[in-house]
């Protein structure tokens, strides 16, 4: 994930005056992107953080119709893969080169049998991406969209584990998101945990009770731990959630007086 640095944020803002008299209405588009590279052998843990035109986005708006690597055999195609909190379940998607349409491919039957589909990734959702089997070259794609311009933004967390992303168009560094109705605990295993996902290794960070993150992939890591950590989710990154009970956080936008 490291290798998603290329970010443009506020790329372009689009400024419509209109004067009348002595009064000026204005009204901004604010748009970006960011760059981010498929490795071959290398899973991507990917996340939205663009809205389409202000709206939840759908897949294709998300990983657009001719960035991934599409083929017959969904083996051959870059896949991308969304995890179902509610049910524990993975739903595998990828593009066939007759339509250039989605289909549901978790099974060879699946993908035989499928209708084509393009399922909405919210704002604020992970996803994975595989790369195609076999394949030899890096595919760099960009993830791009409308910024969010809410001011803040609910996150439902249900107990266990759920893929998301940090629902905003920014880097968030994990020190400073908002921790007032998160779950803290001097035992991580009771406490709510971030997991990141970079160059192939998951890193977990819990919350101890004084509501900082500290590592805790092991428990001599957590006990020995003197510093919360200082990792950064970048734009476009997904993560794990593992929740300590279910419980809806809110977080604040932090760059929407900056526009």
């Amino acid at each position: 994930m490291k290798t998603m640095r290329l970010i443009a944020l506020f790329l372009l803002t689009i400024a419509l005056l209109v004067q009348a008299d002595s009064n000026v209405v204005s009204s901004a588009n604010v748009v970006g992107y960011v760059q981010t590279d498929i490795v071959p052998g290398q899973y991507l843990l990917a996340g939205v953080n663009f809205t389409a035109s202000g709206e939840e986005p759908t897949l294709k708006e998300v990983v657009g119709t001719n960035q991934l690597r599409e083929a017959s055999n969904y083996l051959e195609a870059d896949r991308v893969v969304v995890f179902d909190a509610d049910a524990a379940v993975y739903q595998a998607y990828a593009m066939y080169d007759g339509d250039h349409e989605f289909y549901p491919c978790n099974t060879l039957d699946e993908w035989n049998t499928g209708s084509a589909t393009n399922p909405v990734l919210p704002v604020g959702s992970g996803f994975w991406i595989l790369p195609a089997s076999g394949s030899t070259t890096t595919n760099s794609i960009y993830l791009d969209g409308d910024a969010v311009l809410d001011a803040s933004k609910d996150i439902a967390l249900l107990n266990g584990y759920q893929l998301i992303a940090y629902p905003f168009s920014s880097d968030q560094a994990i020190a400073t998101l908002n921790t007032s109705n998160l779950t803290a605990h001097a035992n991580y295993l009771e406490a709510d945990r971030i997991v990141t996902f970079s160059t192939g290794q998951y890193q977990a960070y819990g919350l101890y009770t004084d509501a900082n993150w500290y590592p805790c992939n092991t428990l001599d890591e957590w006990n020995n731990a003197i510093a919360e950590t200082d990792y950064v989710i970048a734009v476009g990154e997904g993560f794990w959630f593992i929740a300590y009970g279910g419980k809806t956080t809110t977080e604040p936008n932090k760059y929407l007086g900056n526009l």
